[in-house]
């Protein structure tokens, strides 16, 4: 989220860690850049993410599956 020109620290924080996480899950788990903003960003606001597609998102330890 951009206020006044000026990112949010929790945006920085939740693009770092989307990096972060594609860099460890793209190649052997197959997830795509969606997969690792909405992961990282459930975790940096420790959000429970609903979802039936378990294996996008190897870098969640507890999914909601619904």
């Amino acid at each position: 989220m951009v206020k006044n020109n000026v990112l949010l620290d929790s945006d920085v924080i939740i693009l770092w860690l989307r990096g972060e996480y594609l860099k460890k899950f793209q190649n052997s788990h197959g997830v795509q850049l969606g997969d690792t903003l909405i992961g990282a960003a459930s975790e940096v606001y420790d959000l429970k993410l609903w979802t039936l597609n378990k294996k996008h998102y190897p870098m969640l330890k507890q999914l909601a599956l619904y």
